[in-house]
């Protein structure tokens, strides 16, 4: 009732009864269901990261004089070749996070920087998604995390909540092809079945509409892979000679431009020279004209 008039007077009543609260009662059901996990590989994988890092502390630890290598503070000093370089933050405080370090030239950076990285990376694995699903297992093994319906802006459905609330939450949608020693821990008991759900090129669809750019609706209406397509037009190949490398450069481009990445961003994300991000974004615009009609209206 504390709603409703308002639902009303915006006209989404009829979204709100026939799509939100429908998929709201699946995806609970989908919480109460929960997920199961295999206890064995999660303690032998707990086990392993654990001790890989531990390793790389105690290493940095025994050093003269002994770093601790989870103090920005401390480590910043073991990266650089030349300490006048570093990068460093507005108040001076020199910048050691992933991003800054992948865009620094690796001539300039010492080997340590490396085995850092891995430290943080193997660290994260163990404490955001390991000890994260452990801690969050109930009783018959299996973890229940809550889906939302709207919290993402893009409209798609996303896991988690506040530790405050429900103690037992698990953002299992944050579970990436990267994280592979996490996906195999996900079991499927006898019976039972996972099944995978995704929203197709969703936000480039909606692109493709409002910008009603002839090339994009032809590869949609033809059941094309819009990433390959893009692929096809930078390399000047075949959709079958389009390897899954440069498929991943078609997709980055895509969504670069679909979120108005700027080059600066795009280099970072495929690891290439802002002059050569900046040519990618030229490439795109040229190669979908309505689109870059769409982006200097809506800039307008």
């Amino acid at each position: 009732e504390l709603f409703e008039w308002k639902l009303k007077s915006q006209g989404l009543l009829p979204l709100f009864e026939k799509i939100d609260m429908p998929f709201r009662r699946i995806m609970d059901s989908c919480t109460n269901h929960g997920v199961c996990v295999d206890l064995e590989k999660l303690e032998i994988a707990t086990t392993q990261v654990t001790e890989k890092v531990e390793a790389i502390k105690k290493k940095y630890a025994e050093q003269t004089p002994p770093i601790n290598i989870d103090s920005p503070k401390q480590v910043w000093k073991t990266l650089y070749y030349f300490p006048q370089n570093v990068h460093r933050q507005k108040d001076g405080t020199p910048k050691t996070d992933e991003k800054t370090l992948s865009s620094v030239r690796e001539d300039l950076l010492k080997p340590e920087a490396k085995e850092i990285l891995v430290y943080r990376k193997e660290k994260k694995l163990l404490s955001t998604f390991l000890l994260g699903m452990k801690n969050a297992l109930w009783e018959d093994g299996r973890i229940r995390p809550l889906y939302n319906l709207t919290v993402a802006k893009t409209g798609r459905t996303s896991s988690g909540g506040s530790r405050k609330s429900y103690d037992r939450s698990f953002n299992i949608q944050n579970v990436s092809k990267k994280h592979a020693i996490v996906r195999q821990l996900v079991v499927v008991p006898k019976g039972e079945k996972i099944v995978l759900l995704d929203a197709n090129s969703l936000e480039l669809r909606v692109l493709a509409h409002y910008a009603q750019d002839e090339k994009l609706i032809e590869v949609f209406r033809k059941g094309i892979d819009p990433h390959v397509y893009t692929a096809t037009q930078l390399y000047k190949k075949e959709p079958y000679q389009i390897d899954a490398s440069e498929r991943s450069v078609g997709k980055t481009l895509n969504y670069a431009c679909l979120y108005g990445s700027t080059a600066k961003g795009l280099s970072y994300n495929l690891k290439i020279g802002p002059a050569e991000a900046s040519e990618l974004l030229r490439f795109f615009y040229k190669t979908y004209p309505a689109i870059s009609k769409l982006k200097d209206k809506v800039l307008a």
